[in-house]
Order: C-alpha cells, then structure tokens, then sequence
C-alpha cells in the first residue's frame, strides 16, 4: 500500500492509498455484505477518525466495517465462555506494561471489587462464597476498564474475569473510530501472566 511518490518540484513523500477495493476485500473476509454507500461511508469514517500515532491497517477496516455491520461479525471468533479468540500478541514496551499493570492494580481491580463485584464472590478466586445461592460455582462476567496514555495517546481496554479459579486480566489495544473508540480483539497482552510471574 505505501510507497514513495513525488511533488510538482520533485521532492518525495510517503502515500498510503486505499480504495473501495480494498474495502470489498475485507468485507469478504469477513462475509458481510455491505453496499457501495456503505463502503464509501468506510472509508469516510476511516480517514476522520486518523490517528498518526496508529496509522491505517487491515485491522481499522475490519472495525469500522463492524460498527457499520454489526449483525454480521464474523471478524472475531469467539473462545470459551464468549471471550473473544486472539490471533497475535499485543506488542507493547516495558514502560507501556509498567504503566497499564499501575493501572490494573491501583485503578482498575479495585474498583471492579468495591463496585461491581458481587459481594458474595471471592475476589481472589471467582467463586461464589459458602452459603451463597451459587455457592462453589466460579463468577462469569466479564469488567472492562479503560486508559489512555498521556504520552501518545494510546488506548487500552483491560478485560477482568476469572479462570478456573484465578484471576484473568487481559489487555486489548482501541482505535479511535470517528468520534468513537473502538476495541479491538486481534491482539492481546495477558497481564495475568506476567502478574503471575511477579508473585511466584
């Protein structure tokens, strides 16, 4: 898609050119039928909502091709117990986990304890607590927490929930969709794993 171009004086510079093609491409991948309207309005919302800390990618089409179709989602397959399946791993820089593991810890878990919990589930386990009318049975709802990060702007959703009978936090990266965010599910870091790490 990127390649180098030249102005009127000769000097280069870097395009990025995408079209209704490409739009159609991902729409077929996806099997949603979307009509040439709606592929316009893709690209529409795609070029609104541009962020150059993110750039433009397979992935960006694939959510906003979800918010216009969103019956038809066959972009995000799905795991156990409806968490969302990922194909990669979400790269992220020492400083950028210190700083979402600060979050997780002093900002997000806490207050997925003191205020949406139910306060007869253990918060260490996931199980409901002795004499509990869903006593030895593990909780399974899912909390979302979200930041954005001062620096360059990136934003994260934390995904809480319990496994088995221990704690699951999962990071997925948001792409701003027109005045919108949009998260998306391709990529994910497991923060439990490395929380798990520190503790052992």
């Amino acid at each position: 898609m990127a390649h180098i171009d030249y102005t009127e004086d000769g000097k280069p510079f870097i395009r990025d050119d995408w079209y209704l093609e490409d739009v159609a491409s991902v729409c077929e991948q996806m099997g949603v039928t979307l009509t040439e309207d709606q592929m316009e309005d893709v690209l529409h919302d795609i070029a609104n909502g541009f962020d150059a800390n993110h750039g433009i990618s397979w992935d960006t089409f694939q959510y906003v091709i979800h918010q216009h179709n969103p019956d038809e989602d066959q972009s995000f397959s799905v795991g156990t117990r409806g968490r969302p399946r990922c194909d990669g791993k979400l790269v992220l820089s020492d400083a950028e986990k210190n700083q979402l593991i600060h979050h997780y810890k002093t900002e997000a878990y806490p207050d997925w304890v003191a205020n949406w919990l139910p306060k007869d589930v253990d918060p260490f386990t996931g199980l409901y607590h002795s004499g509990s009318e869903h006593e030895g049975e593990e909780y399974e709802e899912m909390h979302w927490s979200g930041i954005q990060f001062e620096e360059d702007g990136r934003m994260f959703d934390i995904c809480m929930h319990f496994v088995d009978g221990k704690q699951w936090a999962e990071v997925y990266e948001c792409y701003r969709v027109g005045d919108n965010w949009s998260t998306s599910t391709q990529k994910v870091w497991l923060m439990h794993e490395e929380l798990e790490h520190d503790n052992a």
